[in-house]
């Protein structure tokens, strides 16, 4: 998270960690705890470079990665989103 934090803004990103699906699970489980984040209730998490989801409702769709950011609170990466649940987030 933190070297995506710090090179997003330059346009550099970071591979996707091979335990992304491990790591993603997670990120849910513990990003109310650990980053404050409030929980994604109420809307599908779909990634769509890995075989991962979680949830129930409307979808939000997403890189391994842009969900991870999710997860951990970082609210400008709404804007890498898509699906009809991003409008609940």
């Amino acid at each position: 998270m933190h070297g995506e934090d710090a090179l997003r803004p330059l346009g550099v990103s970071i591979a996707q960690p091979s335990d992304a699906q491990q790591v993603l699970a997670v990120y849910r489980r513990m990003g109310p705890v650990a980053f404050g984040a409030k929980r994604n209730k109420g809307v599908r998490l779909v990634a769509t470079d890995t075989e991962w989801s979680a949830g129930s409702g409307p979808e939000v769709e997403g890189r391994a990665v842009d969900l991870l950011l999710l997860l951990a609170n970082r609210h400008q990466v709404r804007t890498a989103l898509t699906g009809p649940g991003v409008s609940a987030l």
